[in-house]
Order: structure tokens, then C-alpha cells, then sequence
């Protein structure tokens, strides 16, 4: 099971997730339309809904094409439309937390341009969109910069992490107070670590690594950097112990107490936990369902419903 699920992660990475970028009570409009009855599933939140058609798994597959050596792993409808779901998830939280309008298609496109390492790769995916330029914004270059919208704002946001920053302040208020026991502190909230850095000689340091220009290479032994370090994962305060060069390696000793900000799945899960997942095609519900059990949206699958009910325009990507 968790083999299958890092498959498919890679795989999302590897196609940027194909992520969709939405805007609320606002109908992507394109130039490829698409009837009723070739809908394979919408997604509803609120006052937000998003369909895939067959035609958007057509569109997959021959993006996919494009990375040769993963495309014996990319080969059914239903990797695609775990793909779309995820990447409909993302938008759907991007919208809810307002993040949708700082974000520079323009100028991500442009970077993906600037910066691709893939060209030959990147020119076969415009192909397959040059008839469909709507679709090569949304599957391909809003997968990216959504995902990593939505990540730093989990990570940074104040909210969201209020109960880890508490607990590193209030160390960081028990370590001002009583600095020499450093350790027995960072012990009791089992917050601990004596780390080194390079783990080993053969381990070239990083000077440009935040950790050493900016915190370690600013202290003395037995001296406390005065401020929290934050990064992505976690809040941190450190105690150089000592500096030693072994084998002409810069080397560093340093006490660490780490408290980890709140996992993301958990908070990602709970953001979305209310969104309707309908799926029109038979075939693929009963695989989805069959094949996918530990997947956590699965459950909230449901079989069938009446395209009437939706407002098409607005759903309809195409």
C-alpha cells in the first residue's frame, strides 16, 4: 500500500500534480467545449465546483507521453483522476485561505521557461497544449506554484502553528531565565539534541546553509543565539558547544531544542474534509474504491448524481 501511494506521489511531482487553478464562482473558460455527458467527476466545496471530462484525461495522458521514462508508470484513467483530485484539493484550499490572487501565472510561466532543465521535455508538453493554451496554464503551470503557495502559508502562517510557536517561547522565556541548564530544559519538553555538523569529515559544510552563515558562524562556544530559528518544519533554539576543524572540514557542535510545527496531511485532511467527490463513471468509482482504500478521500466518494444540479458553465473546465 504505502508503495503504491509513493508512486503516486512521485508521480504527481513528476506531472507538477497537474493542479487547477481556481477562482471562486468563476467558470475557467477555454476554447475546447466540452457536453454534459462526457464528465467524469465533480468536485463541490462550498460555494466552488470543479468537473474533469474525459477529455481532461485525454489531455493527461498525452502530457505524460512526454516523460518517457515514467510513462509505463502513468497508464490508467484512474492515476489520472487521482492526480485531478489532488490538484482540485489544492485549489480548493488555496481559495478558502484567499491565496489565489498572489499568485503570478505570468511570471511562473516565465520562470519555468527561464529555469526548466527539461527543455526537450518542456517543448512536447507545449505541444500537446498549443491548440489549448487555458489548459497549459491550469495543468501545468499552476500545479507548482499552488502547491507551493499553499505549503509556506501552512508553515508560516501564525494561526495554523500558534501552538508550537507557544511552546518555543515559552523555552526560549525558561532558557533566558536559567541559561546553564540548557539541556535538562530542552530534556523536560523531550526537545533535545547534540547535533554535528558535518555529521562526518567526508561531509563538505555548506557555507551558504542559513544554519552556518547566519546562526553558527555568529557564535562563540557556550553562547546562545538570541533568536528563535525558524524554518519550514520546525522552531529551534541553539547553544554552540564547540568548533573544531577534523580533516579540514569546518566542524560543529551545537545544542539543539526542536518543537516541530504541526504536521501537514492532518491540517490539509481537516481543511477539506467537507468536500463532495462525485464520480459519474461507474468503472472508475469501483477501482478507485477497490485498489485505493487508504487513500483518505476515498471515503468521501460518492457514486452518482444529476449534472442538473450543477451550474455547467462554472463547472465545466472547458
Amino acid at each position: 500500500m504505502k508503495t503504491r501511494i509513493g508512486v503516486l506521489l512521485i508521480i504527481g511531482v513528476v506531472v507538477f500534480g497537474l493542479f487547477i487553478l481556481l477562482k471562486p464562482k468563476k467558470s475557467l473558460q477555454t476554447d475546447l467545449p466540452t457536453s454534459p455527458e462526457n464528465l467524469i467527476l465533480t468536485l463541490v466545496k462550498n460555494d466552488n465546483q470543479v468537473s474533469i471530462s474525459d477529455q481532461d484525461i485525454t489531455f493527461f495522458k498525452a502530457q505524460k507521453d512526454c516523460y518517457v521514462a515514467e510513462s509505463s508508470q502513468i497508464t490508467s484513467d484512474e492515476v489520472a483522476i487521482i492526480n485531478f483530485i489532488e490538484q482540485i484539493l489544492y485549489s480548493f484550499t488555496a481559495a478558502d485561505l484567499n491565496l489565489l490572487n498572489d499568485i503570478d501565472m505570468a511570471g511562473e510561466s516565465k520562470r519555468i521557461d527561464e529555469e526548466t532543465q527539461s527543455p526537450d521535455i518542456l517543448k512536447c508538453i507545449k505541444n500537446v497544449y498549443r491548440d489549448y493554451n487555458r489548459g497549459y496554464i491550469d495543468f501545468f503551470v499552476a500545479p507548482g506554484i499552488i502547491n507551493r503557495v499553499v505549503h509556506k502559508h501552512f508553515s508560516v502562517d501564525a494561526e495554523i502553528q500558534k501552538k508550537s510557536r507557544e511552546k518555543i517561547e515559552e523555552i526560549k522565556q525558561q532558557i533566558l531565565s536559567q541559561p546553564d541548564d540548557f539541556i535538562s530544559i530542552g530534556k523536560s519538553f523531550d526537545a533535545y539534541q547534540r547535533i554535528t555538523y558535518p555529521p562526518t569529515p567526508s561531509v563538505q559544510s555548506n557555507p551558504n546553509d542559513p544554519l552556518v552563515k547566519n546562526v553558527l558562524t555568529q557564535l562563540k562556544p557556550n553562547e546562545i543565539f538570541p533568536n528563535i530559528i525558524e524554518d519550514d518544519f520546525s522552531y529551534r533554539i541553539v547553544k554552540l558547544v564547540k568548533i573544531e576543524t577534523i580533516k579540514n572540514v569546518a566542524t560543529y557542535t551545537f545544542d539543539s531544542i526542536t518543537i516541530l510545527k504541526i504536521p501537514f496531511d492532518p491540517w490539509f485532511k481537516d481543511l477539506n474534509k467537507d468536500v463532495r467527490i462525485y464520480v459519474y463513471d461507474k468503472k472508475l468509482y469501483e477501482q478507485i474504491k477497490q485498489k485505493y482504500p487508504e487513500i483518505w478521500w476515498v471515503d468521501q466518494l460518492t457514486r452518482e448524481i444529476s449534472v442538473d444540479l450543477f451550474d455547467l458553465e462554472q463547472a465545466t473546465l472547458h
